[in-house]
């Protein structure tokens, strides 16, 4: 049997928990607050998406150009660089018209 002390110590530890959980769920419900968002036909598409497809685009026509140039050859990692490409540029979109 636990003694008063230790009860009410228990009960604190319980309520601190509890605040502490409904804190981080205030905290992580903040961020639905706005939710960027582009109507293309009739349908909502999140920014992001659109940042990501704009990035892959850019990437393939850099592909494309290079391929055309012949300076293909040149990109020895192409498997990582151009999928790099294409986050930078989707992020470099996102920070400048949604941040």
């Amino acid at each position: 049997m636990r003694s008063g002390k230790e009860r009410g110590s228990v009960q604190r530890e319980r309520r601190r928990a509890a605040a502490m959980a409904s804190l981080g769920a205030a905290v992580f419900v903040a961020g639905c607050g706005r939710a960027p968002s582009f109507n293309i036909m009739g349908s909502f598409f999140p920014s992001w998406l659109v940042c990501l497809t704009i990035g892959t685009i850019v990437a393939g026509l850099v592909y494309a150009l290079l391929t055309r140039l012949g300076k293909q050859r040149l990109i020895q990692w192409g498997i990582l660089t151009y999928p790099s490409l294409a986050v930078l540029v989707a992020l470099l979109l996102w920070l400048l018209f949604f941040n």
